[in-house]
């Protein structure tokens, strides 16, 4: 599973669980999600990320080097 698609399924959980439940009181519910969303929309500024097999180096530029 991508992490996007992890992060995705972490906020909706989390909005689902304050909207049932409310915001628990020793824990910042509020500010956990903002911080998911903002995680998410950085991975969305980045990019994709490319997988390399074991032993492969890592390449984190835009230009698609295969």
């Amino acid at each position: 599973m991508e992490i996007k698609d992890i992060l995705s399924e972490l906020i909706t959980v989390a909005n689902n669980a304050m909207s049932e439940r409310g915001c628990p009181e020793n824990f910042d519910l509020e500010d956990f999600i903002s911080t998911l969303e903002d995680y998410y929309e950085d991975l969305d500024e980045i990019g994709e990320f490319m997988y390399y097999d074991e032993g492969d180096e890592y390449n984190f530029s835009d230009e698609d080097n295969y």
